[in-house]
């Protein structure tokens, strides 16, 4: 979340003559949030956070594109939002925040058509790096999600392995323990 403010703070300063503004302070604003989600997550409140995280970002992403046009790297960003509610939120989020994204695009091509939204002039080299930049956010942020959930299926499989384990044991116990059983009824029975 951090390059990717740092990445739109830089852009904005090195392509275009705008100072920062209200959707940069809103940016800044939300990598504030993520640090106080990074730290919730720390406390247990992984749901709470999940959910924050994806109604978050995708109310940033297409924020920016209600002032930019639909066809900006902003709202392509909309794909990477899915997959992350698919991996955070499971198969119901993520068929939410699809009609969401599909209702959203329909707004902005409509207030695009309708000349309510201006686009300017965005060279398609400037664009290419823009797009570039989420693809890999994107990647990485579903590399770090799966690769937490093979830790998560390796430390599920090694207590599955410890509970075969000690149920193999507790069933020796238990026939070595009848067979004392036995064993003492037997001789109780000879007395």
């Amino acid at each position: 979340m951090i390059a990717a403010l740092s990445f739109e703070i830089v852009i904005r300063n090195t392509r275009t003559v705008e100072a920062l503004g209200f959707l940069d302070a809103a940016l800044i604003g939300i990598a504030f949030l993520g640090l106080l989600g990074w730290w919730l997550v720390r406390r247990g409140y992984v749901m709470v956070i999940s959910v924050l995280l994806v109604v978050i970002i995708w109310t940033a992403s297409n924020g920016i594109a209600s002032d930019y046009g639909i066809r900006d790297a902003s709202f392509i960003l909309n794909f990477a939002i899915i997959a992350m509610s698919a991996l955070l939120l499971g198969w119901v989020a993520t068929i939410f925040v699809g009609i969401l994204s599909i209702i959203s695009a329909i707004i902005l091509a409509n207030a695009e058509a309708a000349g309510q939204i201006t686009t300017r002039a965005y060279p398609v080299t400037n664009f290419a790096v823009d797009v570039s930049v989420v693809f890999v956010l994107a990647t990485a942020f579903v590399a770090l999600l799966i690769s937490g959930l093979e830790r998560a299926v390796k430390r599920s499989r090694a207590s599955l392995k410890e509970l075969e384990t000690s149920n193999m044991e507790l069933s020796l116990a238990q026939a070595d323990l009848h067979a004392r059983f036995g064993q003492v009824g037997s001789a109780d029975h000879a007395v």
